[in-house]
Parts: C-alpha cells; structure tokens; sequence
C-alpha cells in the first residue's frame, strides 16, 4: 500500500531519545515510512536537510506547549 501525504515530518531528537524504549520516532517513521525522519539535533552543527529546508521556506516548527490552541474552536 503506498501511503501519500501532502507534507513530510522531520522529528529533531536527542541522540539518547534513540535508545529509549518510548521513542516516538519510531512509532512515526514506521506509521509514515518515507514521510517521516528522524535527525538528531546538534545546536552546534545542524543537519543540512534542515538547513536547506528553512531555505526554502517549506518548514513549520510544531512544539508542545501549555497554551490551549483556540484557532480551530467553532
């Protein structure tokens, strides 16, 4: 089955998130295959993926937070 999406995740992680038994990246590049990867986020040496990414202007950084989101409320 080939699973299209209109946009792909690129989950910034620290290196030990990958050896954890509740990483997340997992869950979601086995859910969405080439739609999603995983680069582990060095401050002082960021991925070229990402770098070329906010380039080109196709990045949207999503982050948790405390503050409730009332934009989709009807």
């Amino acid at each position: 089955m080939v699973k299209r999406t209109f946009m792909n995740i690129i989950l910034l992680t620290h290196q030990r998130e990958l050896s954890k038994k509740t990483n997340t990246g997992v869950l979601v590049t086995d859910v969405l295959e080439e739609s999603a990867k995983v680069i582990i986020w060095e401050r002082t040496n960021p991925s070229p993926d990402i770098l070329t990414a906010i380039e080109k202007g196709k990045v949207a950084l999503l982050y948790p937070t405390d503050v409730k989101c009332t934009c989709f409320s009807k």
